[in-house]
């Protein structure tokens, strides 16, 4: 019911206005895409300055989407954030790792994940070295919190050998067994 849902607005505007970390992030998702029916208008500006206090408030989610929003905007990417969201920041890879890697730290696979992809890439050799082995930490980190595609990136590197030794067994063991054969 629309009356209900603009209560629920106006609750979480209250939230967001007294520090509310998680409050301001949702309230920078709605000022990102807007809510006509809210009377929340798009707009980027509102959405940075609910976003960048959310961060900064600790709330993991918002430190995950502010340091991808560091990276330059990549259709291809499976991280599904819009474009209007990256245009707000300064690409910068080396502050988009710093922002996942605290993220990851305190709790948020995604961002583990995505920091394990960063060191791996070599997309940004002169920001964000290629650390095999760094990677293979923050995959590490990702699927002991449960990220299935940490455990993908794991089997990978066993695979391969990238960032520990070669092992086909084990990453055999992990698609078999963790995965259930899942591609």
């Amino acid at each position: 019911d629309a009356r209900e849902r603009r209560r629920g607005a106006e609750m979480v505007r209250a939230a967001a206005a007294s520090g509310h970390p998680g409050a301001s992030h949702r309230l920078s998702l709605l000022h990102l895409e807007g809510d006509e029916a809210l009377g929340i208008p798009p707009c980027a500006e509102t959405y940075r300055r609910h976003l960048d206090a959310a961060a900064e408030g600790g709330d993991l989610d918002a430190l995950f989407l502010r340091g991808i929003c560091h990276l330059p905007y990549d259709p291809n990417d499976e991280y599904d954030v819009p474009a209007r969201a990256h245009a707000v920041y300064v690409d910068d890879p080396g502050k988009s790792l710093r922002l996942l890697q605290s993220a990851a730290e305190g709790g948020c696979a995604r961002a583990a994940l995505a920091a394990g992809h960063l060191y791996r890439s070599g997309r940004y050799p002169r920001i964000v070295p290629v650390e095999e082995r760094r990677a293979f930490e923050m995959y590490q980190m990702a699927a002991d919190m449960g990220e299935e595609d940490g455990w993908r990136a794991l089997a990978a590197c066993y695979s391969a050998g990238v960032g520990v030794p070669m092992c086909r067994k084990t990453a055999d063991h992990i698609m078999r067994t963790v995965l259930r054969g899942k591609p």
